[in-house]
């Protein structure tokens, strides 16, 4: 089945800042902050379509733009990718998205898992680091 899934750069939310791009010292991490861990059930669209905000903190390093780092490995640089219902979706040019699923992609009671993991300027998965990747569920229900 081909992806048909959309991804938006979310350009200024009034209530949400996205975190800062470089984050503490230690070992490479990510945390999804949304949807939140604890989120149970997103609602569809009024038109059918699943959307909501992915937004991540990234700490101990530099998170840099893919189309900005070109795909040259830097010590100390990376970004991350966001898979859907183990599908890879992609590397996001942001840390702060809204993801807009086509029309009817995903119905209710749909089970949904949100990975997102850190890799280099190259793409290669930083999985060496305990925190390189975090995961959150929740299940499609109706429009509400």
């Amino acid at each position: 089945m081909p992806r048909s899934s959309v991804l938006l750069s979310a350009v200024f939310l009034a209530a949400c800042q996205p975190p800062p791009l470089v984050g503490g010292s230690g070992d490479p991490s990510i945390e999804i902050i949304a949807p939140a861990d604890d989120v149970g059930q997103i609602p569809l669209q009024a038109d059918g379509s699943l959307a909501f905000f992915l937004s991540v903190d990234v700490d101990g390093i530099e998170w840099v733009r893919p189309s900005e780092s070109a795909g040259e490995p830097v010590e100390g640089e990376g970004h991350f990718h966001f898979h859907l219902n183990n599908e890879y979706i992609g590397p996001p040019e942001e840390q702060l998205i809204l993801f807009q699923s086509e029309i009817g992609e995903y119905p209710v009671d749909t089970a949904m898992i949100v990975r997102v993991s850190l890799a280099t300027n190259d793409h290669v998965d930083l999985d060496e680091f305990v925190g390189w990747e975090d995961i959150v569920e929740f299940t499609v229900v109706a429009a509400q």
